[in-house]
């Protein structure tokens, strides 16, 4: 019997023994599940990347100044925003909330929020931009303008024109002002990815200028395989725009065959105040061009004779031909030669 009671006292401390690991197991995994429920002050910098975070959490609590940033259609951010305090009438612990490149299914409390404010650029959000439109400060764009026509043709140069800044109501995805912006803008740094067009487009050269005056704007600028960067040495002051002409070319490549649409982005970030606080970086509303269509020449050839001589011609007789070009395409025709071929001879008639 003693041996039968030592025995279930063994089997008694095994089955207490398993029952204890399957609660350090249901343990271990809490945090997995709590993480689903985030502050902003859990990520470095206040920041809740959709690059480096797997899955979107279900709850974000606003501590601190936050941003929320790649988050696009593809990787939505679900999550439920709420703001840890009401900020204070009296000028408390107010805070700003940057949305940059978000794509946001989720609730917002809108309604109990005071005095915090949110930027919102680069997304879409209809419990943010239809339900907080109180919160949401105008932000700066950069307005991308395409060559006349929206077409380009393989071979030939043409220019993309930025006009930074334009200043853009987040809520309703329009421009307030297209002469500049109240604010002045510091530190400001443009990219343009040449490769994200999905075409085969190579930079050629460009100017930077400002629009009052025509008179060129200090910059440092680097061409890393199509990756541009201008970093622009003054400050953008308020009710001033520096335009940027950049001049690409379409390679003769298959990818850039006749019909193709594309569209280029050029991205950016500043330093502005906010409610009396500086804050950098800021990211800008991005400047996508409307779509450019690849186009090419067309020429139709029609050659006509002296009407009154039939089908015969005589020795020493003169006689007048015509030959009629008419360009029926999309774009410009560029180095055209005109060749006719005469009885026994090839004879270049002209270029033009």
């Amino acid at each position: 019997m003693a041996l039968l009671k030592q025995t279930t006292m063994l089997s008694g401390r095994g089955i207490a023994l398993r029952l204890f690991a399957v609660l350090l197991l249901c343990w271990a995994s809490a945090p997995d599940a709590h993480a689903q429920a985030v502050d902003c002050s859990d990520f470095p910098g206040g920041i809740i990347d959709g690059n480096v975070v797997a899955v979107s959490p279900s709850n974000i609590n606003v501590d601190v100044n936050c941003t929320l940033r790649n988050w696009p259609q593809t990787k939505p951010l679900t999550a439920n925003i709420s703001f840890f305090s009401d900020g204070g009438s009296g000028g408390g612990n107010r805070l700003l909330l940057v949305f940059n490149n978000v794509y946001h299914i989720g609730q917002m409390s809108c309604a109990t929020v005071q005095n915090h404010k949110v930027w919102f650029v680069n997304g879409a959000s209809t419990e943010v931009q239809e339900k907080c439109q109180n919160l949401l400060i105008p932000v700066e764009k950069i307005d991308k303008q395409n060559p006349p026509g929206d077409a380009a043709t393989v071979g030939v140069p043409f220019t993309y024109r930025l006009v930074i800044p334009v200043l853009f109501d987040a809520g309703t995805q329009t421009v307030m002002n297209d002469q500049g912006s109240v604010n002045e803008l510091h530190n400001v740094i443009v990219w343009d990815d040449l490769n994200e067009t999905g075409v085969d487009l190579t930079y050629v050269s460009h100017t930077a200028y400002w629009d009052s005056s025509g008179a060129p704007v200090a910059h440092t600028f680097s061409n890393a395989g199509g990756f541009l960067t201008f970093d622009i040495g003054p400050n953008i002051p308020a009710g001033e725009q520096l335009i940027i002409e950049l001049q690409v070319v379409l390679e003769n490549t298959p990818t850039n065959s006749v019909g193709t649409q594309f569209v280029n982005t050029a991205k950016w970030e500043f330093g502005r105040i906010v409610d009396g606080e500086f804050f950098e970086p800021l990211p800008g509303e991005w400047g996508i061009s409307d779509p450019i269509t690849i186009g090419g020449p067309d020429i139709v050839a029609t050659k006509t004779g002296p009407a009154t001589l039939g089908s015969t011609l005589n020795l020493g007789e003169w006689g007048t031909f015509t030959i009629d070009l008419q360009n029926v395409g999309t774009t410009d025709a560029w180095d055209v030669r005109i060749f006719d071929q005469l009885p026994g001879q090839r004879r270049q008639l002209g270029k033009t």
